[in-house]
């Protein structure tokens, strides 16, 4: 006895539902790049002179192989010297990592179910 079936109708079904659902990923992914740039505007630890630190966070989400890159970073020469422990300020004016490790679980979260409901 031998079955036969043609799964090429399903198999383009499950393309169809991982494009959707990598889409939704791209989207949420630059959805949570803002709330990073945003959050980390407001509780930046510096004193703001010039605006220029604050207006140049930025972040963006980018797409690699079947990954999702979600990036916060600073848009200015000196950030390094704001975030880096061996520099002057100790790292005391860090707000990159301590905005990533504060948000990381609520955006894991919210990936979670952007992946359950495949792209719906």
């Amino acid at each position: 006895m031998s079955l036969r079936t043609d799964v090429t109708g399903s198999l383009a079904r499950l393309t169809e539902i991982q494009q959707r659902t990598m889409d939704a990923c791209m989207a949420y992914g630059r959805a949570a790049a803002g709330k990073l740039v945003k959050e980390a505007k407001r509780t930046r630890p510096w004193t703001d002179r010039t605006h220029l630190a604050k207006n140049s966070l930025n972040g963006g989400a980018s797409r690699q192989g079947s990954r999702v890159r979600v990036e916060l970073a600073h848009g200015v020469g000196y950030g390094t010297y704001l975030e880096l422990r061996r520099f002057r300020h100790k790292g005391n004016l860090a707000v990159v990592f301590p905005t990533v490790k504060r948000m990381a679980p609520e955006i894991v979260q919210g990936w979670a179910q952007t992946v359950r409901k495949g792209g719906a």
